[in-house]
C-alpha cells in the first residue's frame, strides 16, 4: 500500500486572493477532513501546507484555500502541481469498499479465467463507477456494478468480473 493518495491537480488560480481551482479526484467531504496536504511539483519536491478550507465548485472541480497562498500570482506557481494526502487520514471503509488507488493495478480476469488486462484508471459516472481497463493496445470500460464485479482480491491483485453481453466484444 502506498503512503501518499493522489487528491488532484491544481489546474489555476480561483480569483485574485490565493485560492486555486482543483481538479479533484476524491471527494470534497475528503478533503474536508485533512488539516494538512503535500503539493508535488514535476521533479518530485514535495511540500506540506496546512489545507484551510475546501469548497465545491463543480463536479469534479474544488476550490482549495492553502494557508501561505494568499495572491494570485502564487497560486499561479502552483498550476500543474499535484496534490496528495497521506492514506492514514482516509476514513475507513465498509465491507466490499475499496479506494481508487488500491484498484489502479489490478488484473481483471473473467469468471472463466480469460485475461482482460489491467485496470488504468477509475472514472466516476453519475450512474456508477467505471474501471479502464488496457491490454494490448485495447481500452474497456467495466461498469462498477455488483453484475459486473464478483470478487476484488487485493492481495492477489486480482478483480474478477462476469461481463454482460457485448462488453468485452472486439
Amino acid at each position: 500500500m502506498k503512503e501518499l493518495i493522489l487528491v488532484g491537480t491544481i489546474v489555476r488560480p480561483h480569483g485574485v486572493r490565493g485560492k486555486l481551482r482543483l481538479m479533484s479526484a476524491c471527494s470534497v467531504e475528503t478533503l474536508r477532513r485533512l488539516r494538512e496536504v503535500c503539493l508535488m511539483d514535476p521533479a518530485g519536491g514535495q511540500r506540506w501546507v496546512r489545507l484551510r478550507k475546501a469548497s465545491p465548485l463543480r463536479r469534479r472541480t474544488v476550490v482549495l484555500e492553502l494557508e501561505g497562498v494568499a495572491s494570485f500570482e502564487e497560486a499561479r506557481s502552483l498550476v500543474g502541481r499535484s496534490v496528495w494526502m497521506r492514506r492514514a487520514d482516509l476514513p475507513p471503509l465498509g465491507e466490499g469498499e475499496y479506494y481508487w488507488a488500491d484498484l489502479v493495478g489490478l488484473r481483471v480476469v473473467t469468471r472463466d479465467g480469460r485475461q482482460v488486462g489491467q485496470i488504468s484508471a477509475v472514472m466516476s459516472t453519475k450512474a456508477h463507477d467505471v474501471f479502464v481497463v488496457k491490454a494490448n493496445g485495447r481500452e474497456h470500460l467495466i461498469p462498477a456494478a455488483e453484475e459486473v464485479v464478483k470478487r476484488v482480491d487485493l492481495a492477489a491483485g486480482v478483480m474478477v468480473i462476469d461481463p454482460l453481453p457485448g462488453l468485452l466484444e472486439e
